[in-house]
């Protein structure tokens, strides 16, 4: 009977803690979004000033597979495009889309990793920095051909994590899956790895099929570093000190609220009650990112893709599945105020009008450079 109260009552902890996590900024930086009212005609041209199409040039040999999964980072060296599930190689191309390398250092030794899940570029301390899940962080030099700089073992902290965001120069934040805490920051400054304490999220929650995306659930905007939760989409700001809240959305009615969470139920429940979530609610959140104008964000709702955007100008929300051109608005890294996504040839115009696109095609994949109003 004991252990039975035990139980229940860890239930219920997590419980009104996810709670919490979902009301935690409902008194400061709170956006309302009315999903049945503003639904509003909105042309692409609206929001973007131009859309530049860069081809991926690269030997056939070295091409991407058009059925490949792949992230994109994006820096003054030019684009490092991650094979996320072949070979796991990081393929480097110029400013212009010219192919330069294909950098693979799969392996057991020392400046190798078994996986490489997640990548960022380190510009202020000139390092590419790649996750190994399974490990191990392994940085790499940007200015002499990409050479092994050094490394930091992260397995006897965490048993594994999935992805990593830029905090500060030679600071990293690294989601988990499958650790105690979700978020962990690892300094190779300070050369340690501590968990963020105020962040905690259940098990059956971190563990459900919309934890998992090749997108990181962090971003930098300026020189600050922000996490998103899948669920919901609150943002908080992280740093070595923990999260603070930033932005949370109000749906109202379409809300994810404690009383639709039974508690004591098998984890198969709260998976299909996850699945079920994006069309009595709004989420998953697929991506966030934010300019010096707009917080945009990538959902479900009704099971379509929905784009959220936050005019902080006009202080005015708008949400679409598509413009009024027909285009959707997938979220990318922002770097330097422009926006780039990697999409493949067959679905560019799903995103850019056609006769934008070059009428040779040269590649599978192309970066659109989307530059905002």
């Amino acid at each position: 009977m004991i252990k039975s109260f035990g139980n229940r009552l860890c239930h219920i902890i997590a419980f009104i803690f996810l709670f919490l996590l979902l009301t935690s900024c409902q008194e400061e930086g709170t956006i309302k979004v009315d999903f049945d009212s503003a639904h509003d005609t909105i042309s692409l041209r609206d929001i973007i000033e131009s859309i530049t199409p860069i081809i991926l040039d690269s030997p056939i040999e070295e091409s991407l597979m058009p059925k490949g999964r792949y992230s994109l980072t994006c820096g003054e060296q030019g684009y490092f495009v991650l094979d996320l599930f072949s070979d796991y190689a990081i393929h480097v191309f110029d400013s212009t889309g010219k192919f330069i390398q294909k950098l693979a250092y799969r392996g057991k030794d020392t400046g190798q990793y078994k996986m490489a899940y997640d990548m960022l570029l380190d510009e202020e301390s000139g390092l590419l920095v790649v996750l190994d899940p399974t490990g191990k962080i392994i940085r790499y030099t940007l200015s002499d051909g990409f050479s092994f700089y050094d490394e930091m073992s992260f397995s006897e902290v965490m048993p594994a994590a999935h992805s990593i965001g830029l905090l500060s120069k030679g600071v990293y934040g690294l989601y988990s899956l499958s650790a105690k805490k979700p978020i962990y920051v690892c300094s190779f400054v300070n050369k340690t790895i501590m968990p963020v304490h105020n962040c905690q999220i259940p098990a059956w929650l971190r563990m459900s099929p919309f934890m998992f995306s090749s997108s990181s659930p962090f971003y930098l905007y300026g020189k600050q570093a922000f996490y998103f939760d899948r669920l919901s989409g609150s943002v908080y700001t992280v740093g070595q000190k923990g999260l603070r809240p930033y932005v949370r959305w109000d749906f109202g009615d379409y809300q994810i609220k404690e009383k639709d969470i039974t508690p004591d139920q098998s984890l198969t429940y709260y998976v299909n009650l996850l699945q079920k979530s994006s069309y009595r609610h709004v989420g998953p959140f697929g991506a966030i990112a934010e300019t010096d104008r707009y917080i945009l964000a990538n959902c479900l709702f009704r099971n379509q893709e929905s784009t959220i955007m936050y005019d902080k100008k006009e202080k005015r929300v708008r949400t679409f599945q598509r413009t009024t051109d027909g285009k959707r608005l997938k979220l990318g890294q922002i770097y330097n105020g422009s926006m780039y996504i990697l999409v493949p040839w067959d679905q560019a115009s799903l995103y850019v009008d056609s006769f934008l696109l070059p009428k040779s095609r040269t590649n599978n994949y192309l970066i659109l450079k989307y530059d905002f109003r």
